[in-house]
């Protein structure tokens, strides 16, 4: 007995050391939805401390407007209450929480069913993604931006891949080339298509995408939708993880 007290001790222990020193949140919900367990982790995520969550409502704390989706979170624990099932929730979850003090943030939470007592309990991990959340939204909207700008910038645009095939053409390109549609430009290989050849542009696209070189020319082109300008042709090596992987034109 002292032997076995000793070792559930340990096993103790090691449980307490793992939660306590553990970066991320570890809870556990019974299955009328109140907290009986909560790490130091989750205290510094939601500024709860245990002795103010334990036994107390977890959704009603850190869901953002509660009161307008508290009959689907009821309807959610009858049912976990009954089957001990979480398979119609998708893990991880991101979701949108509220802290003690009113403040937005952003979790990512991974729920696990087991059974204490012969009672249904929800085992989640608590990760805290709101600054990684905050820096998508920001590259997000600053891509956002920069489509905006291109898709309404006085001058043609493309992008194309290592192979020549077109991945972005902006309005000005098909204007000045007469294209019909935005489809019909991308059916042409810029590195192929005959036409191209023979203006000697896909041989600068080449040297470019070869020897990643900036190249800059003029060119008198007529397209295959009969309209002939003069044009003065950038191409950019477009660079990713060190590598050229197209252009830029």
């Amino acid at each position: 007995q002292k032997v076995f007290e000793k070792k559930l001790a340990e096993k103790d222990y090691i449980i307490k050391l793992l939660t306590d020193s553990a970066f991320d949140a570890i809870t556990v919900i019974n299955d009328e939805g109140k907290v009986v367990f909560w790490n130091p982790a989750a205290e510094r995520i939601f500024g709860y401390s245990e002795k103010e969550i334990i036994n107390e409502d977890v959704h009603k704390l850190i869901v953002p407007c509660y009161e307008k989706i508290k009959n689907s979170f009821v309807d959610y624990l009858n049912y976990f209450r009954q089957k001990g099932d979480l398979s119609f929730l998708r893990n991880p979850l991101e979701l949108m929480a509220k802290n003690k003090y009113g403040e937005t943030i952003y979790i990512e939470l991974t729920l696990s069913p087991i059974k204490l007592n012969e009672k249904w309990h929800a085992v989640g991990i608590v990760r805290d993604i709101t600054e990684k959340k905050k820096s998508q939204i920001e590259i997000e909207n600053m891509w956002r931006m920069y489509f905006e700008l291109a898709e309404h910038a006085p001058v043609g645009i493309l992008r194309c891949d290592k192979d020549g095939n077109i991945i972005y053409v902006n309005k000005k390109v098909l204007e000045i080339l007469g294209s019909p549609s935005e489809e019909e430009t991308r059916k042409i290989n810029l590195l192929t298509f005959p036409h191209l050849v023979g203006y000697g542009f896909s041989t600068k696209l080449k040297e470019c995408l070869e020897n990643n070189k900036t190249i800059i020319f003029e060119v008198f082109y007529k397209s295959i939708w009969g309209k002939d300008f003069w044009a003065r042709v950038h191409i950019k090596p477009h660079i990713e993880s060190n590598k050229v992987t197209g252009a830029l034109i």
